[in-house]
């Protein structure tokens, strides 16, 4: 990686370097500190055109006008080893755009192409689809935090096909989007990971694309934090995981969801047959096949309203599953008899419980260790939950006995209420049982 310094310099140095094929330079950030005008752009794409060694291009940050761009643009359609391109700001809108992906329509090798926040609107979602249909290269595109829109993503829709990776964060897509994008991932046999976060998509953008999840095989990963699904959009989306069964990772945090969906999903990870079928939920849409259980194995469900409720059915499931590894309820009504439940989940490896309701008590925590609570246990975070510091020094020493606990590696704690002479007897306690460690972030908070 080569860094750019502070002064004003132009790219020379770095024009020297691809000229004569550095096979020590594959991947160049330009960074800001540097003049990239139209003549810097211009050595840069002369260098560019024969050099065969630069794999990764980052030059986001710089302005870029239509001219510029489409220099850029030209070098691209010359240049035979780029893999991944990032470049220019937020004014680059959708005339540089224009410019620019003619050449990514043209380049044989480009895998990731990132537009992120380069102020496209859905018209410049049309020149981008017209330039990546069919592309055989392309595997990764980024156009999150564009103001794309539902007619945006509509355009793009019929050039999605190829993709594996596609993220469209933050850019105001809602129901009517997330039902073209059902369409996609119904056409698309590629498409392994999707991020829709910060999006209105609503509950009925929620239940539209389920339909899509449930029709794709190749779906491995799904973003949906902070998009307002709400609990009928994941009761969808758990009846389509029920199908879906390579999506393994899910993240529906700050959606608001209650009990009632997480009750939906714990049925599918379940036993979906005589729980979400019974419920009534199949249609037309959810069809031609019988129901197994969702194989999650990352589930991030931060910032919503679960209750003990919900999180007793979640637990439960998961007695019954082997796949549930990795839990994130940080942020919901979750307090001891809910620790108790997932306790006895013992496919369970990593649970953050941070900024939950555990109370005070560290009697009540340390009982959800016993009969082999947590067994499986590797990262346990129970940061922000107003357990005094006293009280988790009794957790602390809990879990420090041999037959607690086993697997633990990292337990992180609220630093707030911990003086350092505490912090000491916590690293003490830690450093005699196998395999554990205390992360740096924790040492440089704790109060003097």
């Amino acid at each position: 990686m080569a860094w750019g310094a502070k002064g004003g310099r132009g790219v020379d140095d770095l024009v020297e370097r691809l000229t004569r094929g550095d096979p020590s330079l594959s991947s160049l950030h330009i960074f800001a500190s540097r003049k990239f005008g139209r003549e810097e752009v211009q050595k840069l794409c002369q260098a560019l055109r024969a050099n065969t060694t630069l794999k990764e291009l980052y030059a986001s940050g710089h302005h870029l006008t239509p001219q510029t761009a489409g220099m850029l643009g030209a070098m691209l359609a010359a240049n035979t080893s780029l893999v991944s391109i990032c470049l220019g700001d937020d004014a680059l809108g959708d005339a540089g755009v224009l410019e620019l992906v003619d050449g990514v329509k043209q380049n044989s090798t480009l895998q990731k192409v990132d537009l992120e926040n380069k102020g496209i609107s859905s018209k410049g979602a049309d020149s981008i689809a017209a330039a990546i249909q069919g592309h055989q290269s392309l595997q990764q595109l980024v156009l999150a935090h564009n103001h794309l829109s539902d007619e945006g993503v509509r355009l793009l829709q019929p050039a999605l096909a190829l993709l594996r990776r596609l993220d469209l964060r933050g850019c105001h897509i809602g129901s009517q989007g997330a039902q073209c994008l059902a369409t996609a991932l119904r056409e698309a046999h590629s498409l392994e990971v999707l991020r829709l976060d910060d999006n209105p998509l609503t509950e009925h953008g929620g239940s539209a694309l389920a339909a899509g999840v449930w029709h794709s095989q190749s779906l491995r990963e799904l973003h949906l934090c902070n998009t307002g699904i709400g609990d009928e959009g994941l009761s969808r989306l758990a009846q389509a995981l029920t199908h879906a069964s390579q999506l393994t990772y899910l993240d529906v945090s700050a959606c608001s969801i209650g009990d009632e969906g997480v009750s939906d999903l714990a049925d599918a990870i379940s036993d979906p047959f005589h729980g979400i079928a019974d419920k009534a939920m199949l249609n037309e849409e959810f069809h031609g096949a019988a129901p197994t259980p969702a194989h999650l194995h990352v589930l991030k469900l931060r910032d919503n309203q679960i209750s003990d409720h919900g999180v007793k059915e979640l637990g439960e499931a998961m007695q019954q599953s082997s796949s549930l590894q990795d839990l994130d309820l940080a942020g919901n009504q979750v307090g001891i008899q809910g620790l108790k439940c997932l306790s006895a989940a013992s496919v369970l490896q990593k649970l953050c419980l941070f900024n939950c309701k555990l109370g005070q008590e560290a009697a009540d925590i340390v009982s959800c260790f016993k009969d082999n609570g947590f067994s499986n246990v590797r990262e346990l975070d129970l940061t922000g939950n107003e357990v005094e510091g006293p009280q988790m020094q009794s957790v602390l020493e809990a879990v420090q006995q041999q037959d607690v606990a086993p697997a633990l590696k990292v337990h992180c704690y609220s630093v707030v209420c911990l003086s350092t002479p505490t912090f000491g007897r916590y690293t003490s306690i830690l450093a005699d049982k196998d395999e554990t460690k205390c992360t740096s972030d924790l040492i440089s908070n704790v109060p003097a």
